[in-house]
């Protein structure tokens, strides 16, 4: 591996051997509770629907507008989602309850679907709007849930949040 990537054989071994301890003692920090697995599968999957702002305006550039259009209907989405992540996150916090606002993220799962089974520009439009109504607010939700159900040990806490915070998608 000398030189793979740029990097000199002895920094790998230090890479490697670094890596599997660090997951060898998260796994042993976490293995006795079953929510900071579940949370962090929760974390993955709603991070999974938010890869859509690295190419949200090429998606709307293909409903067929100029450049300049494209850009002006890229506003009004991006503010509908603003208001319905701060109405979820505030209905949550008012509730205190979250796993019903979850359910936000299930939009994904329909924009999903009508993205692959739909060529009608209207159709995608409404696709276009669900994007990031259901990706935005369902991190908020998750975060807080997390927070509130991992309260101690802090260290359990700490590596249930920075599951989510350590995502590398996009980089």
């Amino acid at each position: 591996m000398n030189h793979a990537c740029g990097i000199a054989g002895w920094r790998w071994l230090f890479i490697i051997e670094g890596s599997v301890t660090v997951i060898i003692s998260l796994l042993a920090t976490i293995i006795k509770d079953y929510k900071v697995y579940l949370f962090g599968l929760m974390l993955h999957a709603n991070t999974l629907t938010q890869t859509f702002p690295y190419f949200f305006t090429t998606i709307v550039k293909t409903l067929g507008y100029s450049s300049t259009i494209t850009l002006l209907l890229t506003v009004p989405v991006r503010f509908v989602a603003f208001i319905f992540g701060v109405t979820i996150a505030d209905q949550g916090s008012k509730t205190n309850e979250r796993r019903f606002h979850i359910i936000a993220m299930a939009v994904a799962l329909v924009r999903n679907i009508l993205v692959i089974s739909t060529t009608n520009n209207g159709v995608r439009f409404l696709v276009v709007f669900l994007m990031p109504i259901g990706a935005v607010p369902g991190v908020q939700i998750i975060l807080v849930w997390v927070a509130n159900s991992v309260p101690r040990p802090a260290a359990k806490k700490s590596i249930a949040l920075a599951r989510k915070s350590s995502n590398i998608y996009g980089a």
